[in-house]
């Protein structure tokens, strides 16, 4: 009976032995946030750009911003500016979303669903510093004059249905400015305050000569059956708009205040 008793003692004991440790463990570390992945060329100062090896510009500070918002972590990768690529991306879940200075057109929403827009610019003409401008050479649609643009992009497009000068592409903001100060090419057209931002670092000799030629509103794009992603980023970029954050980030990079740009009707969305 003194054995039976024992025993049950001993395994009581051990029960409450084993409760008491799977009370004080530490409960299990929680799974960490799913990371933001975005595409970006940082070829474009100031909105993204590389300094060394740290990432820099209006969009990198902004996305971060966002990823504080939705309490996700950012990761970036670097892809050259090419809207077909940056859908691929999108559409084998190997990114979540492109943010790297892309217009909305209705042409691009057959391809991506875009958030509400964070930035309002337009295309701005430039030409080399020791030009004669005249606005007629403009007027007549700079007939006989090379134009140089960035190859798949809205300025390029402008380009084709409004200018006579024969086009010439190219795939960097970089190489575009670069080829202006050799007058490799007269002119070029590209985004007022990527350009603006060129003249401002004083590395290439070229004037600002025509500017507000059509206004361009970037969106972030996602794949267009990732509505959930959209209505979460719209909602923290509307946070981050209420909450002066997005103004502060503006100040920064273009030394004025802005609100968030509001939709156009030609939005789907």
């Amino acid at each position: 009976m003194k054995l039976c008793v024992v025993g049950t003692m001993l395994l009581l004991a051990s029960a409450l032995s084993a409760a008491f440790a799977q009370e004080s463990a530490p409960p299990p570390a929680p799974a960490p946030a799913p990371e933001l992945r975005l595409l970006n060329d940082f070829a474009a100062p100031p909105f993204a750009s590389l300094d060394g090896i740290k990432r820099v510009g209006f969009e990198v500070d902004l996305a971060e911003a966002l990823g504080k918002e939705l309490g996700r972590p950012v990761h970036w990768t670097q892809m050259i500016f090419n809207l077909a690529s940056f859908a691929s991306a999108l559409r084998a879940k190997t990114a979540d979303a492109a943010m790297s200075s892309i217009s909305i057109t209705p042409e691009r929403e057959k391809d991506f669903l875009f958030t509400r827009p964070y930035f309002r610019s337009s295309l701005a003409l430039a030409t080399h510093r020791d030009v004669d401008y005249s606005r007629t050479t403009f007027k007549t649609g700079l007939d006989g004059y090379r134009v140089g643009v960035l190859r798949r992009t809205t300025g390029e497009e402008w380009a084709r249905k409004n200018l006579k000068a024969t086009r010439v592409t190219y795939d960097s903001p970089e190489r575009l400015a670069r080829a202006l100060n050799n007058k490799v090419i007269g002119y070029l057209l590209l985004d007022q305050d990527i350009l603006a931002g060129a003249r401002a670092r004083g590395a290439y000799k070229f004037k600002i000569v025509e500017t507000g030629l059509s206004s361009e509103d970037y969106g972030i794009a996602v794949s267009p059956g990732n509505q959930e992603l959209a209505d979460r980023l719209d909602a923290a970029l509307e946070k981050l708009d209420a909450s002066g954050v997005y103004d502060e980030i503006y100040n920064t990079w273009f030394g004025r205040r802005s609100d968030l740009p509001p939709y156009k009707r030609l939005y789907r969305r």
